[in-house]
């Protein structure tokens, strides 16, 4: 996206799964992503229990990455 436009980028959709990984690693690691590319401005979570449970409070230890994650931007 950055030879594309110099404009702040933001996220639309994502988010993650409990089936298949870790996923409070994943957000974690989404967060420690989010530091290194300043160009991103805007991060929208798929909150919905739907086909699998995207929510971001679909266990405590993703829920805590989350909160920990936020806290750290600034």
């Amino acid at each position: 996206m950055q030879q594309l436009t110099s404009r702040p980028i933001v996220v639309g959709e994502t988010g993650c799964t409990e089936v298949g990984g870790d996923k409070a690693a994943w957000v974690t690691d989404m967060f420690a992503s989010l530091a290194d590319h300043p160009e991103i401005r805007g991060v929208t979570w798929f909150d919905f229990d739907k086909e699998t449970n995207w929510r971001i409070d679909s266990s405590p230890g993703s829920l805590d990455a989350f909160r920990t994650g936020v806290s750290t931007l600034g």
